[in-house]
C-alpha cells in the first residue's frame, strides 16, 4: 500500500460553517518523530477521524510565499507595515514547522491501490511528489512551474510561508458532493431545448453504462472515460457525469445545464459557450480548459479546480466557487458579480475588464493578479469566513491593490 504521510491527529477544529454544512477544518497531525503539522481541510474530509489515531493522509503543497530553489537569492521580504496589515491565507497556520522539500520526481503518476481514495480528477493528470522533513506530499505541476520557472526531478527548493490541502485519507473512501443534480432541475426536459445535434447511440450507451457504474458503485457498468472526443453541440442537459473522465475532448456550445459534473476530469478540454447554468461542478478538475464564453449562472462548484484555464468573457453570476483553484487564469471581461470566491486561489490571474461586483472575497488569495485597474466592483466582501467586512467603492479599489501586491490575503485593511 502506498503511503505518503502518517500522523496521529492531535487536531480538528471546525473553523466555519454554511447553513449545517461544515465548510473548512483545520486539523494538527503529529507524525512518529514528534513533529506537529498543521493541515487545511477545504472539503471537510476529516470530519468523521477521531483524535489520537492514527491516519495516512495525502496533502498537497498548497499556497505559499518565499518560493525558490535553493540555487537561487531568496526573494526580498515584504515591509514590515506590510506585514502588519496581512493575514495568512483563509486563517490557515502561519507555518509548517519546515521550509524545505525536495522533488522525489517531476511527473508522479497515482498508483492503483490510491484510487479508491482519491478525488476521480486527481487520476487524470501528473503531480510533483516532494519529500519533506516530515513525510511525502504532493504538489501542482503547473504552480511549481509557474513559482520556479522549472520543476527538475532532484531539485532542492524553499519557502518562508505555506500551507498543505488535504486532499485524501488513505483506506477511507472518497465522500461524494452533498449535492445531487436531480434536486436542481427535476423537470429537465420541460426547459426549454435550443438545436442541438442528437446524441450517438454509442455514447447513449456509455452514458448507461456510466449511470449503471456509479448506482453500483462500480460493481457493474463502466465509467466514462473519453479523450480527445468529438461532444460539440450535444445536449446532456441534466444528465449524470459525476466522476467521468472527458479529457482533451472537445464540447464546444454543448449544453450541459444541471448536469453533475463533480469531480470529473475535463482537463485541457474545450468548451467554448458551453452552458454550464446550475450545473454541479464540485471539486471538478478542469485545469487548462478553454471556456471562453461559457455560461455557469448559479453553478455549484466549491472546490473546482480551473488552474491556467481560459475563461475570458464566462458568465459565473451568483456562482458558488468556494476554495477553487484559479490560479493563472485568464478571467479577462468575465462576469463574477454576486459569485462566492472565498478561500479560492486567484495568484496571477488575468482580471481586465472583469466584474466582481457583490463578489465575496473572504480568505482569498490574489497575489500577482493583474488587469485590476479596470476591474469593476462597486463593492465586495472580504477579511474572512469568521469576520467580513463590505468594502465600497475607492476601498475596494484600495483592497485590490493591496491583495495583488502580497503574498498572503489581505484579510482587513
Amino acid at each position: 500500500m502506498t503511503s505518503l504521510f502518517t500522523g496521529t491527529l492531535i487536531h480538528n477544529e471546525v473553523d466555519a460553517t454554511d447553513g449545517e454544512r461544515v465548510y473548512t477544518r483545520k486539523l494538527v497531525a503529529q507524525t512518529h518523530a514528534g513533529s506537529r503539522v498543521p493541515i487545511f481541510d477545504p472539503h471537510a474530509l476529516s470530519t468523521p477521524l477521531v483524535l489520537g489515531e492514527s491516519y495516512d493522509l495525502v496533502h498537497m503543497f498548497g499556497v505559499a510565499r518565499g518560493m525558490h530553489l535553493l540555487s537561487d537569492p531568496a526573494p526580498e521580504p515584504p515591509p514590515a507595515r506590510a506585514e502588519m496589515l496581512l493575514r495568512v491565507f483563509d486563517r490557515a497556520p502561519a507555518t509548517l514547522g519546515f521550509t524545505q522539500a525536495q522533488v522525489l520526481d517531476a511527473h508522479w503518476w497515482i498508483p492503483d491501490d490510491l484510487t479508491p481514495f482519491m478525488p476521480e480528477g486527481a487520476m487524470a493528470r501528473s503531480w510533483v511528489l516532494l519529500q519533506t522533513p516530515v513525510g511525502r506530499m504532493l504538489a501542482s505541476h503547473r504552480s511549481l512551474v509557474r513559482r520556479l520557472g522549472a520543476v527538475p526531478t532532484g531539485a532542492p527548493f524553499t519557502w518562508t510561508r505555506a500551507r498543505l490541502d488535504l486532499i485524501a485519507i488513505n483506506g477511507m473512501p472518497y465522500p461524494p458532493p452533498q449535492h445531487s443534480v436531480q434536486h436542481l432541475w427535476p423537470d429537465a426536459e420541460a426547459l426549454e431545448m435550443t438545436d442541438s445535434r442528437p446524441l450517438p447511440p454509442e455514447l447513449i450507451e456509455q452514458l448507461r453504462q456510466h449511470q449503471e457504474w456509479l448506482e453500483s458503485d462500480g460493481a457493474s457498468g463502466q465509467r466514462l472515460l473519453l479523450e480527445r472526443a468529438d461532444l460539440r453541440g450535444l445536449s446532456l442537459l441534466g444528465r449524470q457525469l459525476r466522476r467521468s473522465v472527458v479529457f482533451k475532448s472537445l464540447l464546444n456550445g454543448s449544453d450541459l445545464r444541471a448536469s453533475d459534473l463533480s469531480e470529473a476530469g475535463l482537463s485541457s478540454s474545450v468548451l467554448l459557450e458551453t452552458r454550464l447554468d446550475e450545473a454541479v461542478l464540485e471539486r471538478m478538475d478542469a485545469a487548462g480548459a478553454i471556456l471562453r464564453g461559457a455560461s455557469l449562472v448559479r453553478a455549484q462548484a466549491d472546490g473546482i479546480w480551473l488552474e491556467d484555464a481560459d475563461l475570458t468573457g464566462v458568465n459565473a453570476q451568483h456562482a458558488r466557487m468556494a476554495h477553487a483553484e484559479l490560479a493563472g487564469a485568464h478571467l479577462e471581461n468575465s462576469n463574477f458579480e454576486d459569485a462566492d470566491l472565498r478561500g479560492s486561489n486567484l495568484e496571477s490571474v488575468h482580471l481586465s475588464g472583469a466584474i466582481l461586483t457583490g463578489a465575496r472575497l473572504q480568505g482569498a488569495f490574489l497575489e500577482g493578479a493583474d488587469g485590476i485597474e479596470t476591474v469593476r466592483a462597486d463593492w465586495i466582501i472580504v477579511g474572512d469566513e469568521v469576520e467580513s467586512q463590505r468594502l465600497e467603492d475607492s476601498a475596494v479599489r484600495l483592497w485590490l491593490h493591496e491583495a495583488v501586491r502580497r503574498k498572503v490575503c489581505i484579510a482587513d485593511l
